[in-house]
């Protein structure tokens, strides 16, 4: 079900919007049933508050935090009093108060919610993204040197390698304008990025492009 129109969307429409869902989702989730509400953004606030209106919940209701540093960041930089930046972090804030259990990918983000939120550290849980080291073995040498050619690299180059939503609250565009000023000291080094999302926007930009043969689309996902 799409959202309300942002240019249109108030608070009214959200509640509206929220109670639409909760109702839909009434005549599939029963009363009693044996299921975790998970809200992964913060536009699902007006949901989890109309949900927790709705059912009883006895397990845990989870929030996962994105790790979106950077646009948290940008609204303490805003100026003293602009409106939209009070309501959105008074958003944040109250979604994490209404969930009962908050899971954070790493310590360092727990952290950053306690200090920036002052939220109960027993609220909060980390949890790191899985990972089958199964799957992964050490190249050799002459392994490395076979996939390099295989992929169109020459032998000497560096390889800087990004596994990810190309989004950026994974910090994909620090991670490019680290690039572009490693880029200016050696020019052996070459950006891999292997994900879903769209990049052309991040590396459109002045002193950028002269770097453009380091960074090659070799296939798009």
């Amino acid at each position: 079900m799409p959202s309300p129109v942002s240019y249109k969307w108030d608070d009214d429409s959200e509640k509206k919007y929220a109670t639409i869902i909760v109702t839909a989702l009434s005549a599939i989730i029963l009363q009693f049933d044996r299921v975790i509400f998970h809200v992964n953004f913060m536009d699902g606030l007006s949901i989890l508050t109309a949900l927790k209106l709705r059912y009883k919940h006895p397990a845990a209701w989870q929030s996962l935090f994105s790790g979106n540093k950077k646009r948290r960041d940008q609204l303490n930089d805003m100026p003293p009093g602009t409106a939209h930046a009070a309501k959105l972090f008074a958003q944040e804030k109250r979604l994490y108060e209404l969930s009962d259990l908050i899971i954070s990918v790493t310590g360092y983000m727990k952290d950053f919610l306690e200090e920036r939120y002052s939220l109960d550290p027993k609220k909060i849980t980390v949890i790191p993204n899985g990972l089958n080291y199964r799957r992964f073995q050490v190249c050799t040498d002459g392994e490395k040197r076979d996939l390099k050619a295989r992929l169109g690299f020459a032998s000497f180059e560096k390889i800087v390698l990004f596994t990810g939503r190309i989004d950026q609250c994974k910090g994909i565009d620090f991670l490019i304008d680290a690039f572009e000023e490693a880029c200016s000291r050696e020019n052996n080094l070459r950006l891999v990025i292997v994900g879903e999302g769209r990049i052309e926007s991040m590396i459109q930009k002045p002193g950028f492009m002269i770097y453009g043969n380091s960074l090659r689309l070799l296939c798009r996902l």
